[in-house]
């Protein structure tokens, strides 16, 4: 249910309830009575559009090898007003974002350990 179809439902639950307290007297005027109905295709989330080939390819490879490339994430020491008063606080670095651009490299340094592994 989009935004558009709620708020419709809900003025026309307040104008019913509004038209009943105006037929015993209870109010003089109708304060939803230029209150329009809202059309549920102009909302704006109701628009989708279809993954472009390179941006379903991104998605895939992303969705494959971020769980290794999360291993593999650089640690970006904090600089300037970041830094805590207690040097060996764990707020004195924290790991770099993952964008798409740093996923091959991390994907390569956390493959290294798995690599260099030998079964028994």
């Amino acid at each position: 249910m989009g935004i558009a179809q709620s708020v419709s439902r809900r003025v026309k639950r307040i104008r019913n309830k509004r038209a009943n307290t105006l037929g015993e007297k209870r109010i003089e005027t109708n304060p939803f009575a230029g209150v329009g109905k809202y059309n549920e295709s102009d909302d704006p989330r109701r628009q989708r559009r279809a993954l472009t080939e390179d941006e379903l390819k991104r998605l895939l490879f992303v969705a494959r090898w971020r769980p290794i490339a999360e291993f593999g994430r650089a640690v970006v020491a904090k600089v300037g007003d970041e830094l805590p008063k207690s040097p060996q606080s764990r707020k004195t670095w924290s790991l770099e974002r993952l964008t798409f651009e740093r996923v091959r490299n991390a994907v390569a340094r956390g493959m290294a350990p798995l690599c260099s592994l030998t079964l028994p």
